[in-house]
C-alpha cells in the first residue's frame, strides 16, 4: 500500500469496547480461520461472542492498524486471526525500537483510526492463578493481515497486549504456537518468552484434545 503523502506510518492499538470494534475483531478472526482452512462460525457470530466474553470480563481484545497508510475498503476482509501460531507470521521481525511507544493500549480509537482500519487482532483470556492471588493471562490469538506483515504491527500489538495484562495485575502469560511458524517463534522469543519450564528448565510441550461432538475417543484408538 502507498503511504499517504506528508504522513509517516506508525502503529495504533485500541482496546475493543464498541460494536464497531467487535465487528472488526469478528471479521479478522473469521478471515484467519478461512485462510487456514479451520472451521469458523462466521464473522457475525464471532463478533457476538467477542462482545459476550468482553462483557463478562474474562477476555480483552485488541485491534491494531497503521496510521498514515492508504488502505482499501476490503483490507480488513482479507485479514485473518487465529492461533498465536499464525499471528506474528512474517509480520513483525523488523520493527524499530520505538514501535511500542506509538502503540497506546488504552487508545479508544474505533475500528478505524482516521483512514487506517484495523488489520491486526489479539485476544487475551484471563484465569485465576493457583499459585498467587493474581490472574494469569493466556494470549489466545495474535494475528496480522498477510498484506500488512513486516511493518512492526505484530510486535506493537504483542507489547500492547502484555501492557494490558500488566494493567490487569496478571503475573504470568502463556501462549502456544506451531513449530513451523518460525517468524512467530522469533517474535515471542525476542520479547522474552521462553520454551522451557522456568529459566533454564526442561523443554515444555503444548497438548490439546477436542472434546466436542464428533471428536475421536482416545480410548478407541
Amino acid at each position: 500500500m502507498d503511504a499517504v503523502p506528508g504522513r509517516s506510518s506508525s502503529p495504533w492499538v485500541a482496546l475493543v469496547v464498541t460494536p464497531e470494534q467487535q465487528a472488526a475483531a469478528g471479521r479478522l478472526l473469521h478471515d484467519f480461520n478461512t485462510e487456514y482452512d479451520d472451521p469458523t462460525p462466521g464473522a457475525a457470530a464471532l463478533a457476538a461472542r467477542v462482545a459476550e466474553l468482553v462483557d463478562a470480563g474474562s477476555t480483552d481484545v485488541l485491534l491494531a492498524g497503521t496510521i498514515g497508510t492508504t488502505v482499501t475498503a476490503d483490507t480488513a476482509d482479507t485479514a485473518d486471526t487465529a492461533d498465536t501460531a499464525d499471528t506474528a507470521d512474517t509480520a513483525d521481525t523488523a520493527d524499530t525500537a520505538d514501535t511500542a511507544d506509538t502503540a497506546d493500549t488504552a487508545d479508544t480509537a474505533g475500528a478505524h483510526h482516521g483512514d487506517a482500519p484495523a488489520v491486526a487482532v489479539a485476544v487475551l483470556r484471563y484465569r485465576p492463578s493457583l499459585w498467587s492471588t493474581a490472574e494469569e493471562c493466556y494470549l489466545a490469538e495474535l494475528y496480522v493481515a498477510p498484506d500488512r506483515r513486516g511493518a512492526g504491527l505484530g510486535r506493537a500489538l504483542l507489547r500492547a497486549a502484555l501492557d494490558r495484562a500488566r494493567e490487569r495485575g496478571c503475573d504470568y502469560v502463556d501462549l502456544a504456537t506451531s513449530e513451523d511458524d518460525v517468524a512467530a517463534r522469533h517474535l515471542y522469543e525476542a520479547e522474552g518468552f521462553r520454551r522451557t519450564e522456568g529459566a533454564g528448565g526442561p523443554l515444555t510441550f503444548h497438548y490439546e484434545l477436542d472434546l466436542g461432538p464428533g471428536a475421536s475417543d482416545p480410548a478407541s484408538c
